[in-house]
């Protein structure tokens, strides 16, 4: 993300393209956040994941990353959320 725009960039021919957060919708934000989850599977990563796919209404899908996140990340995003 640079600017409040994701970019993305062609390293063949160095083109970029940027689309604005803004423009990505919930379920967009949740596929991004499982991308990361699986590509950098942290426990941070995994809860994350869960709070985006929680966003999007994806309630089953979220408590099943919150159970790969673990204890510990799911307690920092509830202290979080207090």
């Amino acid at each position: 993300e640079t600017g409040g725009a994701l970019t993305f960039r062609d390293p063949a021919s160095g083109r970029t393209v940027a689309y604005p957060m803004s423009d990505l919708s919930a379920k967009d934000r949740a596929t991004l956040a499982i991308l990361i989850a699986e590509s950098k599977p942290t426990t941070d990563a995994q809860a994350l994941a869960g709070v985006f796919l929680e966003c999007a209404g994806n309630v089953t899908a979220a408590d099943a990353r919150y159970k790969e996140a673990g204890d510990a990340s799911t307690a920092k995003l509830t202290k979080l959320f207090k």
